[in-house]
């Protein structure tokens, strides 16, 4: 195990400079996926024959109409409050530009209304 981590580490500055087709567009889509590949996989069980979603087709669908509705997520929600952040805040925030919802009293934080 120890050989295994070591290898990896050794590795880590060689594999940060590669390349690989795709995994920018799915980082991207990341959170839109997490939100949206249980329900598609609900409606995918719902409208599409059993027998085709049995095996490596089943994943291709699974995969590809989920992949789908990430993208339609992120196109129609996520990329234009992204916009509006940037417009408002920069590129970047600061939480020290951030109003807190917490305010110090005493010995203890108490929430401001």
């Amino acid at each position: 195990m120890r050989c295994c981590l070591n290898a990896l580490i050794d590795a880590e500055p060689r594999l940060r400079n590669l390349r690989i087709p795709g995994v920018t567009t799915v980082a991207i889509l990341s959170y839109s996926l997490y939100l949206t590949h249980k329900p598609v996989m609900h409606l995918d069980r719902l409208l599409i024959d059993p027998a085709i979603l049995r095996g490596w087709s089943g994943t291709l669908v699974y995969l590809s109409t989920s992949l789908l509705a990430a993208s339609l997520l992120w196109l129609v929600v996520e990329r234009p409050f992204l916009k509006l952040r940037e417009r408002w805040f920069g590129r970047t925030i600061s939480l020290a530009t951030l109003p807190s919802a917490f305010e110090p009293r005493g010995d203890h934080l108490a929430v401001r209304n």
